[in-house]
């Protein structure tokens, strides 16, 4: 019933008719125990009061007795059979009319039936009227009104009937007779309170047990029933029951899932959601999940609650599970349409532009370069209305599968329409040099790709590309605006010809064009001996003396001047010429060591040459080196070839191999910038090094960075324990200096000896520096 959680429930009305209905019932029950009663005090009453008055009267009041009686029997069983069938109201007025007609029979007595002499017979009638009047307490008090009514039609007759005999004797009873009406009166309240307490007692615990049986069958019912898994579990993590449906999920049986331990689950990712509950929290959990019993996986939507007992602590939790597996499918189906190509399956525009967006973003943070291919198929409609749709759409599908094959995992092919493919290449490099290099690369690669002709149903189909590319980011343009800029580029290489690629920026197609003028004329300056050795001295630490040198080569440009290698060596190294360039620096390294033999260019004892990849990994280079210095002996343990990390970890096992080879003649071999890779102490204990050099980075801020003087103390430590050599590069002040002094660093290289100068200089630093020492 609705009325079991209202807060004034005394005044709900259906409350109250619910009472009322309690009161009618008991006093139809109680019925029965009255009419007997009302039965027997009749004959009694009416046999001994024939005596005194008269059979006639009695036998008449007798009568109309009886009558009352069988009309009050014939209401209950009217009752007992039609009470479903009316209201509280229509059975409360059977009720009063059974009442006030034995009210009025009895009450009679005083006024019909009163002896008027016989102190005996008269005391015989308050006897009966009190009788009758204090058995009612029993039957009538379930309602208070009908109690008051019955009692008083008894008692006011009787007082007014001692009150009119007009003696003190009958005075005092008639106040004695209003007294017992007031005590009865008073009990019978305190009594109805108590029966309708207890009606209002039991309402509320049947319409509650009434509720709780409902929501028993409604949770049963949700529980077994309904299409979703639940499971309960205790502190320790037990499942101690489930429904079926939790047990469909997981594909198992609900018997092996009663009692598992949820903290042995083979997929931990639920662990968080399922743990919460135990610090009052609900948990969530939407994910794939790899379940234990039948090892099958799931995309899942868990959430969890906590299971508190009676006082408050909480003894579990309850699990609700829901398979999104299929949902989860056709959410992915959905998001893959909205931004894949229906035809080549490549990502479409959308998606292009959502990766485009993000990898400006990040070129910008990061300061690199990226670039972006707009390709359009040469031929494509000719072939499109000549062949059909068919063999067209094939065509487009056989180039999406080239064009994938030629980039790299990271790099993007989409197509926005039509013939029209693009290429994302994010991250190139922070160079723009090493970046319009690459594009091109892969631009050459992809026409490459495209040239072995297609054979489609029968159909020998020969088509080209013409590629715009775009280097980004460039100034302020937006994601849009790059690609744009690489579409305008497209038209421009289609102006040029089939199989033409053409770079948006005027100032890229400058920069190609200087590259290709500054690789003709580096091929010039390497047969005009153009090259220039620069020498950066060595000191050793303890003893002051310049002990040897890194050489860093310089080039003599004819119309630029003076040209460092971060100007040249990249295109060096991209057209091979890398090669005969590091040649001519150890032959020019091999005679300057030679020409030092007078003192104390004794003194020094090694000198320094950078290695390039490319020169390092040369086929004929353990040959030509070792030809170089079995010529010059001398000079062959004075050289240290400083390897950077990258050609230490590309093919471990065959830069080993060259090393000890080279070796063999007498060079030694140093890292160079040590720290900054990721592999070198890895390699270290396997490579035959001898030198290593810590990085200008780590030596910069040594004096104010713990970090940095970690780094340097740890590195120094290393090289000790291995037994090799340590340079220090890019020391600056004096106090580096002593700071490298505390920790036993041997060597140190900088600007606080010697910028790198050239030969005459150098050996002018070499005569001052030892002069000053021995004087």
């Amino acid at each position: 019933m609705p009325f079991i959680d209202d807060k004034n429930i005394d005044e709900n009305p259906a409350f109250k008719e619910a009472v009322s209905s309690e009161k009618i019932k008991a006093y139809y029950a109680l019925t029965s125990y009255s009419v007997i009663g009302n039965l027997l005090n009749g004959l009694i009453f009416a046999a001994i009061m024939s005596i005194k008055i008269g059979i006639v009267i009695n036998s008449i009041w007798f009568l109309s007795n009886a009558l009352i009686i069988l009309y009050r029997i014939f209401i209950k069983r009217k009752f007992e059979k039609e009470k479903m069938f009316h209201s509280n109201r229509y059975w409360l007025i059977f009720a009063y009319s059974g009442v006030i007609l034995n009210s009025i029979c009895w009450g009679m007595i005083p006024v019909f039936l009163f002896p008027e002499t016989g102190i005996e017979y008269q005391m015989f009638v308050v006897f009966v009227i009190a009788g009758m009047s204090a058995g009612s307490l029993a039957s009538l008090t379930v309602k208070k009104s009908f109690f008051v009514i019955y009692t008083a039609s008894l008692i006011f007759p009787l007082c007014l009937r001692f009150l009119v005999l007009n003696t003190l004797i009958s005075y005092a009873i008639a106040i004695i007779c209003c007294t017992f009406f007031l005590m009865l009166l008073v009990s019978a309240v305190r009594q109805s309170r108590v029966i309708e307490d207890g009606f209002k007692t039991k309402i509320k615990f049947e319409t509650a047990r009434n509720e709780l049986r409902i929501s028993e069958t409604r949770f049963s019912a949700i529980f077994n029933e309904a299409p979703i898994g639940i499971f309960y579990y205790n502190s320790e993590y037990l499942i101690i029951e489930c429904n079926e449906y939790f047990a469909s999920i997981l594909k198992s049986a609900k018997e092996k899932l009663i009692g598992l331990n949820l903290l042995t689950l083979k997929d931990m990712r639920l662990m968080p959601a399922i743990s919460s509950v135990f610090n009052g929290t609900i948990g969530k959990y939407e994910g794939e999940y790899h379940t234990k019993l039948s090892d099958s996986v799931l995309w899942i939507g868990l959430q969890t609650a906590p299971i508190y007992d009676k006082i408050g602590n909480i003894t579990g939790g309850v699990g609700i599970v829901e398979d999104l597996t299929e949902k989860h499918k056709v959410e992915e189906k959905i998001e893959y349409q909205a931004y894949h190509d229906s035809l080549t399956q490549l990502p479409n525009r959308d998606l292009l532009l959502d990766r485009l967006k993000m990898a400006v973003k990040q070129s910008r943070r990061h300061d690199h370069k990226g670039a972006l291919l707009f390709l359009d198929l040469n031929r494509f409609k000719t072939i499109n209305d000549t062949l059909g749709h068919q063999i067209g759409d094939v065509l487009l599908k056989k180039v999406a599968g080239r064009l994938f094959s030629v980039i790299r995992e990271e790099d993007t092919v989409a197509r926005i329409g039509g013939d029209e493919f693009v290429v994302l290449l994010p991250e190139l490099s922070n160079d723009t040099h090493h970046a319009v290099s690459f594009t091109k690369m892969v631009a050459d690669k992809i026409h490459e790709a495209l040239i072995t002709p297609f054979d489609i149903e029968g159909n020998v189909i020969h088509t080209s590309t013409s590629i715009g590319a775009s280097i980004f980011p460039h100034q302020d343009e937006s994601f849009i605006e790059v690609l744009k800029h690489a579409d305008m580029a497209m038209y421009k290489a289609k102006e040029e010809g089939s199989s033409s690629t053409h770079f948006y920026d005027s100032a890229m197609d400058e920069y190609l064009k200087k590259s290709l003028l500054l690789e003709k004329d580096l091929k010039q300056a390497i047969i005009n001996n153009e090259f220039i050795l620069f020498y950066q001295p060595v000191v050793e630490i303890k003893s002051g003396l310049i002990r040897g040198a890194e050489i860093l080569i310089r080039w003599n440009h004819p119309a630029m001047g003076l040209v460092f290698p971060d100007d040249f060596i990249e295109i060096a190294e991209d057209t091979g010429l890398i090669v005969q360039i590091g040649n001519l620096v150890l032959e020019k390294a091999v005679e300057t060591i030679n020409s030092w033999t007078e003192h104390p260019f004794d003194k020094i004892d090694h000198i320094g040459i950078n290695l390039s990849v490319k020169q390092f990994r040369q086929t004929m280079f353990v040959k030509q080196v070792r030809d170089l210095l079995d010529k010059n002996p001398k000079t062959a343990g004075k050289i240290i070839f400083e390897l950077t990390e990258s050609i230490l970890i590309d093919d471990f096992q065959k830069t080993l191999l060259k090393i000890n080879e080279i070796r063999e003649s007498g060079a030694m071999f140093a890292i160079d910038d040590f720290g900054t890779g990721y592999s070198s102490l890895s390699y270290l204990k396997k490579l035959p090094i001898d030198v290593l050099k810590i990085d200008r980075s780590f030596i910069k801020d040594v004096l104010i960075d713990e970090d940095d003087a970690a780094i340097a103390r740890t590195m120094i430590d290393i090289a000790d324990h291995f037994n090799l050599k340590i340079i220090a590069e890019g020391v600056e002040t004096a106090e580096h200096v002593q700071f490298l002094d505390k920790l036993d660093c041997q060597f140190y290289q900088g600007y606080f000896c010697s910028k790198p100068v050239q030969l005459e200089e150098f050996t002018e630093l070499v005569l001052k520096n030892y002069n000053a020492l021995i004087q």
